[in-house]
């Protein structure tokens, strides 16, 4: 299904629902394959940087990562390795020895890959597991790789978080 037709006027908010947690290039192939995800990669990649000063962080994540310090975690996102990189040091936020990135896996989410990777390299099973996700692919991901789900209501309503196991706290 291609929801970006040239000569017709694109839908961007079925475009938007597809963005989150998941990697641009996936998306690209989705809602528009006359495009080369590639080349429009380097544009969204581009529009980020310009943009970096208005990704912040979620309210309590500073000491929720903080708290963290001594436990095993890991990132595991769809994002650039280093914007991911830069915008944490520039909020100085701590970022974990265990990083997986879209880039890591052949198949990035909602595709199951990424948290399997993150729990192997932690040396426990997915099983054991709590992630903490604010996208449907995201959950879906964690889900079918055995984690246990926290859906977290940033980008999305929390009826379209309804797959994660736990609530769904407000954010901010």
């Amino acid at each position: 299904m291609e929801l970006l037709v040239p000569g017709k006027a694109p839908e961007p908010r079925k475009v938007w629902e597809l963005t989150f947690g998941r990697r641009p290039e996936d998306t690209v192939k989705e809602a528009a394959a006359h495009l080369d995800p590639a080349v429009e990669r380097k544009v969204l990649d581009e529009l980020l940087t310009q943009e970096k000063d208005t990704v912040i962080p979620v309210e309590g994540a500073t000491a929720l990562l903080k708290a963290l310090s001594g436990s095993p975690w890991a990132i595991v996102t769809s994002g650039d390795r280093a914007f991911v990189e830069a915008r944490f040091t520039a909020e100085g936020l701590p970022l974990p020895a265990v990083q997986v990135y879209g880039s890591d896996v052949e198949h990035a989410k909602p595709a199951p890959d990424c948290f399997a990777l993150a729990a192997s390299r932690l040396g426990i099973a997915a099983s054991e597991c709590l992630v903490v996700e604010d996208a449907p692919a995201g959950i879906r991901a964690a889900a079918a790789a055995g984690c246990t789900v926290v859906g977290l209501t940033t980008t999305h309503p929390e009826e379209s978080l309804r797959q994660a196991h736990g609530p769904c706290p407000k954010a901010g």
